[in-house]
């Protein structure tokens, strides 16, 4: 009987040191090379750093999208919004980054409104955007602290 070759998955014939394709604490030891931008995985990525760059992202986010559709409120006109009661370009600004925070967490206190046609659709639509980006985030949050943890050797 002959003794029999040890395979380790990717050929029958091997000519050199065999090392391990994935190391014993679950670490890849391949090198990549050329990456293309389909190689880059913005999920991985996220749930790869660190808690304090996880918040920091999630919370420039959260301002990003506020400060987008406050622009676009206050671009519609100053009767874009009704209950706001201010007159000059930074308060109406404000009202309308405060009415977008309203609208996107669907807290809606009932201070500000849209109004007109215009302003309530981009009402709607930063409602289907808030609850959509939330359930993103809280994807997120889940795949980070599901993620399996391998101890550190040491």
């Amino acid at each position: 009987m002959s003794k029999p070759t040890f395979d380790p998955g990717f050929t029958q014939q091997v000519g050199g040191v065999l090392r391990r394709a994935i190391n014993k604490d679950g670490s890849f030891n391949v090198r990549r090379r050329r990456t293309r931008w389909r190689d880059v995985h913005p999920y991985l990525y996220v749930i790869s750093i660190g808690w304090g760059q996880f918040f920091g992202l999630v919370f420039a986010s959260y301002l990003l999208v506020n400060t987008v559709f406050a622009g676009i409120y206050y671009s519609i006109g100053p009767n874009a919004l009704q209950g706001h009661g201010v007159e000059d370009n930074y308060g109406r600004f404000l009202s309308a980054f405060f009415f977008s925070a309203h609208t996107l967490t669907t807290v809606g206190y009932g201070n500000l409104a849209p109004n007109g046609t215009a302003a309530n659709v981009v009402a709607s639509l930063e409602a289907m955007v808030g609850l959509m980006g939330f359930a993103v985030a809280t994807g997120l949050l889940f795949g980070r602290i599901s993620r399996p943890s391998f101890p550190r050797p040491g």
